[in-house]
């Protein structure tokens, strides 16, 4: 009996299976396709969180010591929440709200609306979160030929032989 309440249908969170492919891997979606499994699930999660956490570390280059700070807060909250779930949809909850929270603070901050009756309408006035900070993408010589090289729809024998590419095969 308990084997059947692990099992589900492969289709069941199908996008969100994906998406931790995409960042961590086949193993990950193996580990995850088929269960119910509340410990798989968390762990997960958390190998989510911690990917996360070093990716800001890695990828942010300049920002204010109160903004990385903010972002940790919230991926230590979101790995406590995850790990005190008890059900499978507390999981999810907790690992969704943990995301949605660090998304709104990379975009400025997290707007703190909690307590009013009324809802906030989606326009620029209201949803503007430079207060503290702005977000502002740079983009090297070398990112924007990585980024052409990507686009190439060429077979990668001959965009190995273009001349302007041949740089990257070489930085990495």
């Amino acid at each position: 009996m308990k084997q059947e309440a692990e099992n589900t249908s492969y289709s069941d969170a199908l996008n969100l299976k994906a998406a931790i492919e995409e960042l961590l891997g086949a193993d990950e979606w193996y580990r995850l396709k088929d269960t119910r499994s509340v410990a798989k699930w968390k762990a997960s999660f958390l190998r989510v969180m911690n990917s996360s956490e070093v990716a800001i570390r890695a990828t942010i280059k300049i920002t204010d010591c109160d903004q990385l700070e903010s972002l940790r807060s919230i991926i230590d909250q979101g790995r406590h929440d995850v790990r005190k779930s008890a059900s499978l949809i507390d999981a999810f909850s907790a690992f969704s709200a943990t995301f949605l929270r660090l998304s709104f603070q990379q975009l400025g901050h997290m707007p703190n609306r909690k307590g009013r009756r009324t809802s906030t309408r989606a326009i620029p006035a209201h949803w503007k979160l430079d207060t503290y900070r702005s977000v502002q993408y740079v983009q090297s010589d070398m990112q924007a030929l990585w980024v052409e090289y990507r686009k190439d729809e060429r077979d990668i024998s001959e965009k190995a032989s273009d001349p302007k590419f041949r740089k990257l095969h070489r930085t990495g």
